[in-house]
């Protein structure tokens, strides 16, 4: 795995944030790319792990433009890194679609994504809702 087995203390319930947001300009794959350059080594040091999805903004076909983003981890490390997107200038309308025990989201107390620091997938249609997104992550989708 590669979060720190250790970091979530045993008393911690494993948290979990799912979010929508658009981007605030156009992003390019070069853009993801260094989104994930950047997110992969401060969520392994915080223990976080999650899935990114982007898609299409309908006025400009091929160029990804919206977002739905699973984190999971430690409460506090989850709300620090969704107040850290909240705040990036690179997002607008950020809406909080989900937040909580991941048991109680999923009705699982584990990872949904444990070895991914970090995945990203891109999508035509986003499930912004905690159903549709649990449902594409049941129902498949590929590892970064």
């Amino acid at each position: 795995m590669h979060y720190r087995e250790g970091h979530l203390r045993t008393t911690d319930l494993l948290y979990s944030i799912l979010y929508e947001s658009s981007a605030a300009r156009p992003v390019t794959s070069s853009d993801i790319d260094q989104i994930v350059e950047v997110a992969v080594p401060l969520n392994r040091a915080s223990g976080i792990t999650g899935l990114l999805l982007y898609g299409e903004m309908g006025r400009l076909p091929d160029v990804p433009g919206h977002f739905v983003q699973w984190l999971e981890g430690s409460e506090p490390e989850v709300v620090a890194t969704y107040d850290r997107i909240v705040r990036d200038p690179r997002h607008d309308n950020v809406r909080l679609l989900a937040r909580g025990t991941t048991e109680a989201l999923t009705g699982s107390d584990a990872r949904l994504f444990p070895n991914w620091e970090m995945g990203t997938e891109r999508l035509a249609d986003l499930p912004a809702t905690l159903h549709g997104f649990l449902a594409h992550v049941h129902g498949g989708g590929t590892a970064p």
